[in-house]
């Protein structure tokens, strides 16, 4: 009886064994590989350019005094004579007319020089800027009662002379040769018939004329003798005048 009882218990163990036993370690049919599709790939999309903007240079930093002049958005060398409608706001004077692109006019007189009054209307706009060596630039704007804004930036083996305007000159007196490296102040004049007055280096003088009252401005007026630079000018005059009116 005893002997019986002990088979029966090592049978229902096994059972329990077998019921017990983890799933897991059964083992599962795989399926057909080769039956599956496989998933689309997403490759990373590729990053896109940062759009470039282009640069368009500037008046130089802080206060010193410049002028830029622009066509169409493009710096502008060269000779133009432009009429049209004009629009004078702080430190720019846009120029527009119809079929032709605009010009535009940057500029930060000296800061003793007052600048030229806000004005909607007709004008005109001359142009002459060529970069050099020497570099000249000329750049006046003017409408129906004279002269708005004006510069002058010459260097020339022989005494400058500017005119804005007719009726009205900026001239270089001459003044002897320098005999080593160095600057000497060459007196410069404002010419007119009844305004006519010298123009001291920093310093604004006022023209009260017929039409208007103008204010001039010379940054520099000298006689120059340097080392032989590349374009072999030894001996040279330099002017820089600046006109405002209203």
């Amino acid at each position: 009886m005893r002997h019986l009882v002990v088979v029966v218990l090592k049978v229902l163990i096994g059972v329990g064994v077998f019921l017990l036993w983890p799933r897991s370690r059964q083992r599962v049919p795989e399926p057909d590989l080769a039956a599956l599709t496989a998933p689309p790939v997403n490759f990373p999309r590729a990053p896109r350019p940062a759009p470039v903007t282009a640069q368009v240079p500037g008046l130089p930093g802080g206060s010193v005094p410049g002028i830029l002049v622009l066509v169409g958005g493009t710096v502008f060398t060269g000779e133009l004579v432009f009429a049209g409608e004009l629009t004078v706001g702080p430190g720019e004077i846009l120029a527009r007319r119809p079929g032709d692109a605009p010009v535009e006019i940057r500029f930060r007189p000296p800061t003793a020089l007052p600048a030229p009054p806000p004005f909607i209307g007709p004008g005109e706009v001359t142009v002459r800027i060529d970069e050099g060596p020497p570099r000249s630039r000329a750049v006046t704007v003017t409408h129906a009662g004279g002269i708005l804004l004006s510069l002058f930036e010459g260097v020339a083996p022989d005494p400058l002379s500017w005119q804005p305007v007719p009726g009205i000159r900026v001239s270089q007196r001459a003044v002897p040769k320098l005999q080593e490296p160095g600057l000497r102040a060459a007196p410069a004049l404002l010419e007119h018939p009844t305004a006519g007055r010298d123009l001291p280096v920093g310093q604004t003088v006022i023209a009260p004329l017929p039409s208007q009252v103008l204010q001039l401005y010379a940054t520099v007026s000298a006689r120059e003798r340097i080392d032989h630079n590349e374009s072999g000018t030894g001996d040279r005059y330099i002017l820089r005048v600046w006109i405002t009116g209203g």
